[in-house]
């Protein structure tokens, strides 16, 4: 069993639900957030092995939010950090500033594998 824990902010509840079941079947500790609303001090209380962040969520607005993790004493400036987003052009954004995104519909072969590459540096 795997004990790494990932943070996932989707709020599709269809693709919150399939990356949930997916990683949870790969042996990871999940916890759904749905609408971002007190990520912050969640991440605080018990930071993540990785985070799996939507970019247009009801509390929690990508960008914005990135820099807010980052600010973070104790966990946001190293914290790993898996961007999905519809927006192409906000995720080309994030990726020239180095982050790590995904552009859906994402696969669930491709979640997984990235998962697992970023777990594992």
């Amino acid at each position: 069993m795997n004990s790494q824990y990932i943070y996932i902010v989707e709020d599709d509840t269809n693709i919150g639900n399939i990356y949930q079941r997916t990683l949870e079947h790969a042996g990871y500790r999940i916890y759904l957030n749905r609408d971002g609303k007190n990520l912050l001090a969640e991440l605080q209380k018990q930071p993540p092995d990785l985070l799996i962040l939507d970019l247009h969520v009801p509390y929690s607005w990508g960008p914005e939010t990135i820099e807010k993790i980052r600010a973070i004493s104790g966990c946001g400036a190293n914290l790993k950090i898996l961007v999905t987003t519809a927006d192409l052009m906000a995720g080309r954004d994030l990726i020239a500033a180095g982050e790590t995104v995904l552009i859906k519909p994402v696969s669930i072969m491709r979640l997984q594998e990235v998962v697992e590459k970023m777990l594992a540096e």
